[in-house]
């Protein structure tokens, strides 16, 4: 009923827990006193004796237990709040640190998942269901051990409390047990329901994502078609966790409720052969109180059973996603001279007999413009990856300066490498806000040089640089966008700058201006190109042309179009 792996999450917040579980109990043990002081102020009543001290005794104990109570619900709430904040956090830390890459087995639409729903379902775990558990565990040790106690020390109250006792004795071992079958077949559905939820939000990320293509091609409705299944097969995962819980929630109601009906019954019972006497009404009466109490905190643990599955189920994905391997990084901060690649070969997980990148082996001056080529499945994509440090490479070295990326400070390499892909996100915020959250303190003069160098003067000129862009700069063209993209990653003095595909991919003005800039700035700071369309890199120093994910030549543009390296746009070699 206990993951001990999802413990490991909940950090120093275990005391918090227990002390949430200690608190619930000792609520629970001020209401029994409450009820056996209830039951003997009706016993000295109906005796016609005093009654000051009982009722004093039972206004304690009922105030013991509210304040109790409420002290265990501010711990949890509190508990709650802090597991959400903390576990977002060292999501959000995870990927910061991961550089980019996501793990294998996750997605973005994953991780926001995860972040969300995910942590919401694992919080009430922590919170609720981890403390009730322990207490539902421990409380009927106490009420068991009352009832004996009294059965041994209340005159004339050995009959009933004894066989209450051998009742709930009897019943006990049900919930947990019923519980614990369940707890086999939910672990299963709840696995399939969580993965199904998984798998449709994936779905309809991937499906906004390519809507437009989706309507280009006119594929909507089957895409539509796909979508409706897949929401098919997550509702009726949703109804057998439904159905599950239904069972379940039947299986401890009958028990529960069927107890306390017994040893209501027993007390009563008792009481009209006893003549309704002081004595027999009183132990009568703390009997159906007693009992009625006693099955309710392992009724609550068997309701939150079922958020809690989910939540652990939504907690094994979070640790899988914690435990992800990262970069290795240093402390060095490297006069930047040279970047090389030392035999450098990559293979991904789900490919192993087929590395993406074999033997790479070249190197790059501190300065200039170079280009890298090939078909597509090349391997150009994959080595980006690894210069832009979001991935390792199996074997081989990445090395600027003659030093190892392992033993480089991450933020500097982060400072002085850019990475700028075919579809840069564009925050929505202002350009203002845009180029002040790239470069903090930088000036207007210098944006407005910037925005020049890549010919969007009218975003100044026109007022725009206050107002807030749309989603993704989707009020700009294509080719505005990826140029404003270009001059944020310009905002801040570069090293190196690797281009992926960012040129061929906009229109022929944009290409122009781009690769201008690029020319320009390479003068000061090494500049990847990255593309299939060797015609765009007619003032490359040198350009390397991959095929199968090996290197096969290097050369300026003019000696690799003698040799027929024209384009790979059809893939042709």
């Amino acid at each position: 009923m206990i993951d001990r792996s999802l413990l490991k999450l909940l950090g120093k917040r275990k005391i918090p827990a227990l002390l949430a579980s200690a608190l619930l109990l000792f609520t629970y043990a001020a209401e029994l006193v409450t009820f056996f002081a209830m039951s003997y102020t009706i016993r000295q009543a109906l005796a016609a004796t005093s009654l000051n001290l009982w009722i004093i005794i039972a206004v304690a104990s009922a105030l013991c237990a509210l304040v109790f109570g409420i002290a265990a619900d501010l711990i949890q709430n509190r508990l709650g709040t802090r597991i959400r904040a903390e576990l977002r956090d060292r999501v959000l830390k995870k990927t910061f640190s991961l550089g980019g890459r996501i793990p294998q087995g996750f997605t973005t639409a994953t991780l926001t998942q995860l972040s969300t729903s995910g942590i919401e379902s694992l919080d009430i775990y922590f919170s609720q269901y981890f403390p009730t558990l322990i207490f539902s565990l421990a409380s009927p040790i106490l009420t068991l051990a009352l009832l004996l106690a009294g059965a041994f020390t209340i005159p004339g109250g050995e009959p009933t409390l004894w066989i209450d006792a051998v009742i709930l004795v009897l019943l006990i071992p049900l919930i947990p047990v019923s519980i614990i079958l369940v707890s086999r077949f939910a672990k299963r559905v709840f696995g399939r329901y969580w993965g199904r939820y998984l798998n449709l939000g994936n779905s309809f990320v991937d499906a906004l994502r390519g809507l437009k293509d989706l309507k280009d091609f006119s594929t909507s409705k089957r895409k539509s078609q796909q979508l409706t299944a897949k929401s098919e097969e997550f509702r009726v995962a949703t109804m057998k966790v439904l159905v599950m819980q239904l069972w379940s929630t039947a299986i401890m109601d009958t028990v529960a409720y069927g107890g306390a009906a017994a040893c209501a019954v027993v007390g009563v019972i008792f009481a009209i052969r006893s003549s309704l006497s002081p004595d027999s009404v009183a132990i009568a009466l703390f009997s159906i109180l007693t009992s009625l109490r006693f099955f309710l905190p392992l009724r609550k643990m068997g309701s939150l059973f079922h958020i809690g599955m989910n939540g652990a189920t939504a907690g094994r994905s979070i640790i899988k996603y914690l435990g992800a391997e990262e970069p290795v990084w240093g402390d060095y901060d490297p006069e930047f001279t040279s970047l090389k690649l030392e035999q450098i070969s990559y293979t991904y997980r789900d490919e192993r007999t087929t590395p993406a990148l074999h033997g790479i082996q070249t190197s790059y001056p501190a300065t200039g413009l170079f280009g890298i080529v090939g078909p597509s499945g090349s391997g150009k994509s994959t080595l980006a990856k690894i210069l832009s440090g979001a991935i390792r490479p199996s074997s081989g070295q990445l090395k600027i300066a003659d030093i190892d990326i392992g033993s480089i400070d991450r933020t500097w390499f982060y400072t002085n490498v850019a990475y700028l892909d075919a579809d840069p996100y564009i925050l929505s915020d202002s350009i203002l806000n845009l180029f002040r959250l790239y470069c903090p303190g930088i000036s207007d003069s210098r944006i407005e040089e910037l925005l020049d160098m890549v010919e969007l003067k009218h975003l100044y000129e026109d007022g725009r640089l206050e107002r807030p862009l749309k989603e993704n700069a989707s009020d700009l063209s294509g080719g505005e966008r990826q140029r404003l993209a270009l001059a944020l990653t310009l905002s801040r003095p570069r090293k190196t700058i690797i281009v992926d595909e960012a040129i061929s991919a906009v229109d022929a003005q944009s290409s122009r201006i781009i690769c201008s800039v690029l020319k320009r700035i390479s003068s000061t700071c090494l500049v990847l190109i990255i593309t299939h369309a060797i015609e765009l890199l007619k003032d490359a120093d040198r350009i390397s042309i991959l095929k199968d994910g090996r290197l096969i030549t290097e050369g300026k543009y003019d000696t690799l179009t003698k040799k027929g390296f024209l384009s790979f746009g059809g893939d042709e070699l």
